[in-house]
């Protein structure tokens, strides 16, 4: 008989190299307009920035989604202070009422609705610099 060998993950070259890896991400995620934001914060909201910025005839479901989505992600890993509600709320608004601005292309100012929802997304960026880890994160090591 053999006895089973227990594994020396030591010795993996992946595992070595995972070990051995700088994992730092920039502020923002690398993203400009998301700069000064911790990376978790930045890279759930990164897919609605960019939803924002091209969303188009026919791609208002994917902004709409992003939206919700990240949202109400958010709402998970931050401590929504009146500020951070209230910012959330707006972008969110503006988000949707850029879809339905898409979606009613021939008469809608699609880019003022798209400006707004930018400036509606900053003002958000602007309030989660300054937030913290809701409570169920900071319980599990997740916290800023």
């Amino acid at each position: 008989m053999v006895a089973a060998r227990k594994n020396d993950w030591s010795r993996d070259p992946v595992i070595r190299t995972i070990e051995t890896t700088d994992w730092i991400i920039p502020e923002g995620g690398g993203n400009p307009a998301l700069a000064g934001l911790h990376p978790w914060l930045a890279f759930l909201l990164e897919p609605w920035h960019d939803a924002i910025l091209r969303a188009g005839v026919g791609s208002t479901d994917w902004l709409r989604e992003a939206s919700a989505a990240m949202s109400n992600c958010l709402l998970d890993w931050v401590d929504p202070d009146p500020a951070i509600a209230r910012t959330l709320e707006s972008a969110r608004a503006a988000s949707d009422l850029l879809a339905a601005s898409i979606d009613r292309a021939p008469w809608a100012d699609i880019e003022t609705q798209r400006r707004l929802a930018i400036e509606a997304m900053t003002d958000l960026i602007d309030a989660l610099r300054r937030a913290e880890a809701s409570a169920t994160k900071s319980v599990l090591g997740l916290s800023w």
